[in-house]
């Protein structure tokens, strides 16, 4: 019989009043965590004027991907702000001109993705790349918000956080199912998405599958409040170089009990959530590779001006309109 996993909540500001979702990890934080800059600089928090909170990743000059979650309950653009370098001391805060999204309705997690259009291109940080992704391979969670190390971390909010887990299966569009080590888990509402469990030393979550390889007894991180619409990065940031985002981070499920642990990821001090106490054990981003059609098409579209021929002989036109009113 199959094993149900009840999504608990949204990773990000649908829920939120200020102070919802960010990267939690088990290892000590001086490991998993880092201020924007270098590989992490692309990565922004966006915030609504009403208090609500998330992250994005800048993917061409002046767009970035995020969750459509995120972007809804602003209602407009102008509610919406994007500030890049919050860990840094100092940050570049930007105005949204227009956002987008892709037109499936909530609480369908499996597409929940949306695309946020700057005022103005960012200066001195380069975009990050799409791509696809493959089962087991090492991810890089990566956002703002609460974290905790079995303990809550009071203050945490608004630091950027980042951290390893594993890619351990897909959920299914139509059935809501993964078969992942002989088992199906059900997640009941969520569809084309990546799937990620925390595991500890022993490699006992939900999913199956070891703990991502490292030097610290439990190393696997898990998104939290703060982090929807931040990027899952393919492989291990850490290790520097070009990243490429293969996933939006949108949502946790409720623990599993073996996991919970003075080493487990925790991003709340309180068990009043939903009947969530503090720890997610089944983590989930929105596929980037079911969507790539969808964000290209919505730059390029948004981005298009006329051709210069095209003004020219709309200007070659007006002119011959022009002579035969004269004479």
């Amino acid at each position: 019989m199959p094993l149900r996993f009840q999504v608990a909540v949204l990773a990000g500001m649908i829920l939120s009043p200020p102070g919802l979702f960010a990267i939690t990890t088990s290892d000590p934080s001086s490991q998993y965590s880092a201020a924007p800059g270098s590989v992490f600089q692309g990565v922004a928090a966006l915030s609504t004027a009403s208090g609500g909170f998330c992250s994005a990743a800048l993917i061409a000059s002046n767009f970035l991907l995020t969750a459509n979650h995120c972007v809804t309950p602003a209602g407009t653009p102008s509610n919406l702000t994007v500030t890049f370098g919050l860990a840094n001391g100092g940050a570049a805060v930007y105005s949204v001109a227009n956002f987008f999204t892709n037109g499936v309705l909530l609480p369908d997690f499996s597409n929940d993705i949306a695309l946020v259009e700057l005022t103005g291109n960012v200066a001195s940080i380069t975009p990050y790349s799409l791509g696809t992704s493959t089962l087991g391979q090492t991810i890089t969670l990566a956002g703002y918000g609460d974290s905790g190390q079995g303990t809550y971390i009071a203050g945490s909010y608004g630091t950027f956080h980042a951290g390893l887990n594993t890619l351990d299966g897909y959920w299914d569009g139509s059935t809501k199912t993964n078969v992942v080590n002989g088992s199906s888990y059900v997640l009941t509402a969520a569809g084309n998405a990546l799937a990620f469990d925390f595991d500890s030393g022993s490699g006992n979550g939900s999913l199956g599958g070891g703990a991502v390889a490292g030097s610290a007894p439990q190393n696997e991180a898990m998104i939290c409040y703060g982090d929807s619409g931040g990027p899952t990065f393919a492989g291990n940031a850490f290790a520097g170089g070009p990243l490429t985002i293969i996933g939006v981070n949108d949502f946790i499920s409720l623990p599993n009990p073996t996991d919970v642990s003075a080493n487990s990821p925790q991003c709340t001090n309180s068990a009043s959530a939903a009947g969530y106490a503090g720890f997610g054990d089944i983590g989930g981003s929105t596929n980037v590779a079911a969507n790539l059609l969808w964000i290209n098409s919505t730059i390029a579209a948004a981005t298009a001006v006329p051709e210069p021929a095209s003004w020219g002989l709309l200007g070659i036109g007006l002119s011959g309109v022009l002579l035969r009113r004269r004479r």
